[in-house]
């Protein structure tokens, strides 16, 4: 049994309850997480990346104001001290890997027109240091 005490799991729990809220995919990616949840930091860190794989699996199935939701939550907390690095490399990094994957006409422009500033600073730094090109512009170029 593990000790939920100082778990991240119930510490932020509002912000899992955030995405629980929009569909019930981030519920059931959620309940298969918590068979693992306990005090290691990085278990959080795959919940968001699976929260990330989510967000673009069913990206045509939310709609414009969820989508809009998902965004706006991730750029107010990118910058926070513990959480903004849960989001950007679990998440944001979950978003960006499996959009290039998908190869879907727009996909993945149309995720990055729904970034904030600092979403999308951090995507392109991100994605230099992976070797990849991006320019809001004209898309992703590898």
């Amino acid at each position: 049994m593990h000790s939920m005490e100082n778990n991240d799991f119930i510490k932020y729990e509002d912000e899992i309850y955030f995405f629980i809220k929009i569909s019930q995919s981030f519920f059931h990616v959620y309940q298969k997480h918590l068979e693992y949840a306990d005090e290691k930091n990085s278990l959080f860190t795959i919940l968001f990346g699976a929260f990330g794989d989510v967000i673009v699996d069913k990206f045509y199935n939310f709609d414009k104001l969820e989508l809009k939701k998902i965004f706006y939550f991730i750029e107010e907390n990118i910058n926070d001290k513990y959480l903004g690095e849960i989001i950007a490399t679990g998440l944001v990094e979950s978003i960006v890997i499996n959009a290039e994957k998908k190869k879907h006409n727009n996909l993945f422009l149309e995720i990055l027109d729904l970034c904030g500033e600092e979403t999308y600073k951090y995507i392109k730094g991100w994605s230099s240091v992976q070797g990849i090109e991006l320019n809001k512009d004209i898309g992703v170029r590898i």
